[in-house]
């Protein structure tokens, strides 16, 4: 809402409280963006709950400047989930039924149920993979277990950290080390032989640079080739214990 104060023209940021509230970021960064973007000075009083730049802006445009600050600075750049509640959830190292659940039935609300594995491997994953798979055996076999979607994500999500986090790059990017996440992911269940092989046949630029979307496959072809063999083997097993009945 843009008032007169003698010669000037100010806008007041009505409702910028209940924003900052509902995004789970500081009024005080909202209202420094929003000068910092149009190159204004901005008066703020805490006291009264008054927010103020200088200078007269329709609604429009700062919608604008606030679907600027929410991709910027609250949705998560690969997934593009909000990093609000479901980030703290997270944090809390869930891995009991009653905590998964409320996780899904935020994840329901946000429609963003298919997402939250990749938005998982984002925030719980360091350069102990293997290790933080079976800590979060639960978590991760309720989310992936009835959906390949949920579990694509998730083969992408690790992608991302593995190629996008230079440290954990340094330490993973390595065809061992990429057998034996992808390995430690179908011991347990969580991924299912054909969401492999969909993941490994099809690259995607979506989430990583092609280059390291083809590295990583190529790392993770020691495993692929190891799964054809044990499907087949197993197949031929069957068919022998047919063939006796």
């Amino acid at each position: 809402m843009a008032t007169r104060a003698g010669h000037a023209f100010k806008t007041v940021l009505v409702n910028v409280s209940a924003v900052a509230k509902a995004l789970h970021r500081s009024l005080v960064y909202i209202t420094k963006y929003f000068g910092f973007e149009l190159s204004t000075s901005v008066e703020m009083n805490v006291t009264l709950n008054r927010y103020i730049i200088k200078g007269a802006y329709n609604q429009e445009k700062l919608q604008d400047l606030l679907d600027d600050f929410i991709n910027k600075f609250v949705l998560c750049r690969y997934c593009g989930i909000p990093e609000t509640e479901l980030k703290k959830k997270l944090a809390n190292q869930l891995n009991d039924p009653s905590s998964i659940q409320e996780l899904k039935t935020e994840a329901e609300r946000l429609k963003i149920v298919e997402k939250v594995p990749f938005y998982v491997a984002e925030c719980l994953f360091t350069d102990q993979i293997v290790k933080e798979i079976e800590s979060y055996e639960m978590l991760l076999y309720r989310l992936c277990t009835k959906t390949t979607k949920g579990q694509k994500s998730l083969l992408d999500g690790l992608e991302v950290i593995i190629g996008a986090n230079q440290e954990i790059r340094k330490k993973l990017f390595n065809t061992k080390e990429i057998s034996k996440i992808l390995y430690k992911l179908y011991e347990k269940d969580i991924v299912t032989e054909d969401v492999f092989y969909q993941w490994h046949k099809q690259e995607s630029k979506e989430f990583v640079d092609k280059i390291i979307a083809t590295e990583v496959r190529e790392y993770a072809k020691e495993f692929i080739e190891w799964l054809r063999t044990a499907e087949e083997s197993s197949n031929e097993d069957n068919d022998k214990i047919s063939n006796n009945l």
